[in-house]
């Protein structure tokens, strides 16, 4: 079975949300074989059309991880990937800025429920809450 690709939406306006979260965030997924993650500050390198490789991400993704940080909202980034993901009908599961730090900076197990919940047949049922609910 493919993994679970997760595409994390954030802004890094303000210094809310910072690299070393990220890098966090993407270690602990990267501890699950069943879940990949696009995150386009760490993986969007060399890059001949950033933009273009950020839309084409999206669009492989199975569902968007989008981190409700203070600045989120004034992001113009972030809403075009709002946008896309729900034009394209991706399931969008909103987190905390809590709530994703308890996951870069914690043990696993926070993690692996949510992975646990978001099962293929999770995303078709498109319930966020039943997603997250454990966290």
């Amino acid at each position: 079975m493919p993994p679970l690709r997760i595409f994390i939406s954030y802004t890094l306006r303000g210094d809310d949300v910072t690299c070393k979260l990220l890098r966090e965030l993407k270690a602990k997924f990267s501890a699950f074989k069943s879940v990949s993650t696009y995150i386009d500050i760490l993986d969007n390198i060399n890059t001949e059309d950033p933009q273009a490789y950020v839309i084409e991400k999206l669009t492989e993704s199975d569902c968007v991880l989008l981190i409700q940080s203070k600045n989120v909202d004034s992001s113009v980034w972030v809403k075009k990937e709002l946008e896309l993901a729900h034009k394209l009908n991706k399931l969008v599961i909103n987190i905390s800025l809590r709530t994703a730090k308890h996951i870069a900076y914690s043990s696993t197990e926070i993690l692996n429920a949510m992975i646990q919940k978001t099962s293929r047949r999770t995303l078709k049922t498109r319930d966020p809450q039943n997603i997250i609910s454990s966290l």
